[in-house]
């Protein structure tokens, strides 16, 4: 079936749509997405800048005010794809990132920031390493997802097991299994506790 021409009721182009879906109303009336639902924001940087707080000034924190995934990171849809907000501003106000590099926040270590200026590309370990120098990371006692026992309670084992005390032993009675008891005897395991 050809199509026919038609003029978007938004912004007046012409367009060409089948004859079945002019018969349906709310069909065929528009050119685009964007002229379906028209608003202030026409490109893709103003839909992105709207969504920045930038009061803070160039040297603040410009904190991203939509939608966030987990550590509060922002995100945004580009090109059909979930992309980081970071990101996004990085490369729309200062350029591409170079291959196989991340962003890393060197100023604030704050995730809904999104100001390029406190943004620097750098490699996962230059991340790891500006994470344990601000003493960002969790451990010991504060990952409470992965702790078996307290500080207190490691160096009672090792203590016991340097008495002469059994890992068996010392495992039945805890409730693990020796394997466990013998990590944290050689120190494989809470290596943060002396």
């Amino acid at each position: 079936m050809p199509k026919i021409e038609r003029v978007c009721e938004t912004c007046g182009k012409h367009f060409m749509a089948y004859p079945s879906k002019v018969k349906i109303a709310g069909f065929a009336r528009f050119c685009c997405r964007t002229c379906i639902r028209p608003g202030p924001y026409h490109s893709f940087e103003e839909r992105f800048w709207a969504k920045v707080d930038k009061s803070a000034g160039p040297d603040g924190c410009w904190i991203w005010l939509a939608a966030c995934r987990k550590k509060h990171y922002g995100e945004i849809i580009r090109d059909g794809k979930i992309q980081s907000a970071s990101r996004v501003a990085y490369e729309l106000l200062v350029g591409p990132i170079p291959e196989g590099l991340l962003l890393r926040h060197v100023v604030c270590n704050n995730p809904p920031c999104v100001n390029p200026a406190h943004l620097l590309p750098g490699t996962y370990q230059d991340n790891a390493d500006d994470c344990t120098k601000a003493d960002r990371h969790r451990r010991g006692e504060q990952n409470h997802t992965q702790r078996k026992f307290t500080a207190e309670q490691v160096r009672d084992i090792r203590a016991r097991c340097a008495d002469g005390m059994s890992q068996k032993a010392l495992a039945k009675e805890l409730g693990v299994r020796p394997p466990t008891i013998g990590m944290i005897v050689r120190r494989k395991n809470y290596r943060w506790v002396s």
